[in-house]
């Protein structure tokens, strides 16, 4: 059965043909441009069946990047069922050859690949990633969190002191982690199964809910098997907001890794990175 590579692109589309040129007819490509891209849109190549959509603009940390995978996900289930749905970022990078690509991911059956811990979770704050969806974030839909948080940090407090939260009680059993992973057609299911309008309605003002949503969903249905692994490398700084641009450097840690893809990867600060992967891609 064929696989989906579904890819959420935010600017440098033409690196993105670099992704999708290492995989061939056995795979269909979903990407997701966001709105605010100001690119040409360039005429992609791809061996499988391509599909292009622009739904919404994400800024950092709100929930919209949710509301892009549930809709990738939901335009890639209507031309399937896929045997895989591996879900990356316009910086992610193929790290195996496409043999061995194949080759694992036929014998896996319905395992499902995404990182999860329970919560809450000690290293995310003082409420272990709680807050993220007790609290209203406003403030966080047109301006990153990171860099325009005086309001929004205003309002949380006000929050706080009034004793307010949103209950959870909803979503079950709570579960974080990265998003980038390797789906199953029961996995991808198990989300859609939400319906897009409770989704919206249950993360709408939240902070980064998509580190928390696609865990919770698939963990709280006794029928999917989850295994504790994205198959992603990412590499990360001390109390950095997101992974460091892997160099020449980390070529090592690619291969000791066996990941499947890594992140995050800059087309002209990686360059050397990306020629050495290509060549072991090549092999």
């Amino acid at each position: 059965m064929k696989q989906a590579i579904l890819i959420i692109a935010h600017k440098e589309l033409s690196f993105v043909q670099r992704i999708i040129s290492h995989f061939d007819a056995d795979f269909d490509i979903f990407i997701h441009i966001d709105t605010s891209c100001r690119e040409q849109v360039p005429q992609f190549k791809t061996a499988g069946q391509l599909h292009i959509i622009r739904l919404h603009h994400v800024e950092w940390g709100n929930e919209k990047i949710m509301w892009v995978l549930y809709d990738l996900m939901a335009v890639a289930a209507k031309y399937g069922p896929y045997s895989y749905y591996h879900l990356i970022t316009g910086n992610c990078y193929p790290s195996q050859p496409l043999s061995r690509f194949k080759q694992f991911f036929s014998e896996q059956n319905h395992n499902n690949y995404i990182e999860y811990h329970p919560m809450p979770r000690p290293s995310w704050g003082t409420e272990g990633g709680l807050d993220r969806m007790h609290y209203y974030w406003f403030g966080i839909q047109h301006h990153d969190v990171r860099y325009h948080h005086k309001l929004t940090n205003l309002l949380l407090k006000v929050q706080r002191k009034l004793g307010f939260r949103r209950s959870l009680a909803a979503w079950g059993n709570l579960y974080c982690g990265g998003w980038q992973a390797s789906l199953s057609s029961q996995g991808v299911g198990t989300i859609l199964a939400l319906p897009r309008k409770t989704l919206h309605r249950r993360t709408r003002f939240t902070h980064s809910c998509e580190e928390i949503v696609p865990q919770t969903l698939l963990l709280n249905n006794p029928h999917v098997q989850c295994i504790n692994d994205s198959l992603h490398l990412s590499l990360w700084e001390d109390n950095a907001a997101s992974p460091k641009i892997l160099t020449l450097d980390d070529l090592l840690a690619i291969k000791e890794s066996g990941a499947f893809f890594v992140r995050k990867v800059d087309p002209t600060l990686s360059a050397s990175l990306l020629e050495a992967i290509d060549a072991l891609l090549a092999k």
